[in-house]
């Protein structure tokens, strides 16, 4: 054999034997890991225990719960906005002119190849 093609070989040996190696090393690593430091156990949750003292015998009244309704209703609402008024601030990264005109042409073969009359 040529002298380069014997040297192109024995590179691509070592080399590859390397890759293997490396990658064999990470996994026993890993195994090693989750060996050594076990995950730990969550503790079921503590029982409550009722409050004892005058806080725990003062009434709720009806404000109170229409107060956290209300609050809850805004928060909602504000969830909701929010995502619409980030996305109309910001273009979608794939809005050029060309694209407008694939969907529409898109959906001109589509009708045209629908079974369904067109109104």
């Amino acid at each position: 054999m040529d002298e380069l093609l014997k040297q192109a070989l024995w590179l691509t040996g070592v080399g590859m034997s390397m890759t293997f190696a490396s990658i064999g090393l990470l996994v026993l690593g890993m195994y090693a890991l989750t060996a050594l430091f076990p995950e730990k156990k969550e503790q079921p949750p503590a029982e409550v225990q009722p409050v004892e003292g005058p806080v725990a015998q003062e009434p709720i009244s009806t404000d109170r719960y229409k107060a956290a309704a209300a609050a809850v209703a805004v928060a909602m609402a504000q969830t909701r906005l929010r995502p619409a008024a980030a996305a109309v601030s910001t273009p979608w990264p794939g809005s050029d002119e060309w694209t407008p005109y694939v969907r529409s042409h898109h959906l001109a073969q589509r009708g045209l190849y629908s079974s369904r009359p067109r109104r």
